[in-house]
């Protein structure tokens, strides 16, 4: 890269301009859009920049150059048709650290005029390092089809936008991605169709569902997630209870007596009914309980998965049978 690309901010900045030709001519009507205070020096100037200072748009010295004119210049920009000249300027021009441009002569400036798309404040710059002056302007041609005539009316809706964004979506990267949804969405189509009130409709809906996901961010409800762990791990130590005392309860043994009882809920390793009923389908065999711990849903399982491997003839047979059985067991 030869050239450091940069925008200069001209806005009251004294601009000087050598030659009244119409080369000078165009780089003045760049000039003039930017509010730089221009003031053109030549001993000869075409009607139309006479017209432009006749208007007070800018000074005017019917004269030839002389070095006092760049006091408190900002820029040159050099356009008269002799060479010699130019390069005079241009020396001059250097030795008093002031940027300054000779058309049509790379060597001699300090700096180049790049071809440019303006959709203000939208400056779209093409340069091809003064090698291809054509190729530039085809370049810029092409950029002006595809960029939208609105990019610009766009960039300053967006740019209204911005603190009212700041103040509601305190997070810069919430705000960020809440202007890529603009842009990339259907608000910047929109608008750039003319639609301003669909754009502003579309810009309010992003808005609401960038504010419900900061609302649901797990980083705005600590208080929450620990209750949740702590929900966790009173349910684990409940389990690891449940298991060990269905554990002491096995080691005890049968009652005494020698009669078999109705396995207890200690010892099924289960948790102790929440309510059971004594009429109906109540009792033991229908009772709720709180969600089983890890050593009766294993002992269940494999409970359940030899039952499973019996023919089921005999299984139909042993229901009724166990069904009586349990009845015998349960009565006083």
């Amino acid at each position: 890269m030869n050239y450091f690309p940069m925008f200069f901010d001209l806005a009251g900045q004294k601009v000087l301009i050598v030659g009244g030709g119409d080369v000078a001519l165009r780089k003045l009507s760049l000039l003039e859009r930017t509010g730089a205070a221009i003031t053109v020096v030549a001993p000869a100037i075409v009607p139309d920049i006479m017209q432009r200072a006749a208007a007070g748009k800018l000074q005017l010295a019917l004269r030839e150059f002389a070095p006092d004119d760049l006091d408190g210049v900002r820029l040159v920009i050099v356009a008269t048709s002799r060479r010699a000249v130019n390069r005079w300027i241009a020396n001059l021009s250097e030795s008093r650290n002031i940027p300054v441009n000779v058309v049509d002569d790379r060597e001699a400036s300090r700096f180049i005029v790049p071809a440019i798309v303006d959709r203000d404040p939208v400056l779209v710059a093409i340069s091809t390092a003064g090698t291809s002056p054509v190729l530039a302007r085809r370049l810029r041609e092409r950029l002006e089809a595809l960029i939208p005539s609105r990019i610009g009316e766009l960039a300053s809706w967006l740019r209204s936008l911005r603190e009212p964004a700041r103040q509601k979506l305190r997070d810069t990267a919430e705000r960020r991605r809440f202007f890529e949804a603009l842009v990339d969405g259907p608000a910047a189509r929109r608008f750039l169709e003319g639609d301003g009130g669909g754009a502003e409709r579309h810009r309010r809906v992003g808005h609401a569902r960038t504010a419900n996901r900061l609302a649901r961010s797990p980083g705005r409800r600590p208080a929450a997630r620990s209750a949740r762990r702590s929900g966790s791990r009173l349910s684990s130590a409940a389990g690891r209870s449940h298991a060990a005392a269905s554990r002491s309860s096995r080691a005890a043994g049968p009652p005494s007596g020698g009669q078999r009882s109705l396995p207890s809920a200690q010892s099924s390793g289960r948790p102790a009914p929440l309510h059971a009923s004594s009429s109906g389908r109540g009792g033991p065999r229908h009772a709720r309980y709180e969600r089983p711990d890890a050593e009766f849903r294993r002992r269940w399982s494999a409970r359940s998965a030899a039952a499973r491997r019996r023919p089921r003839s005999q299984r139909q047979q042993e229901r009724p049978r166990d069904r009586d059985a349990a009845r015998e067991r349960a009565a006083p």
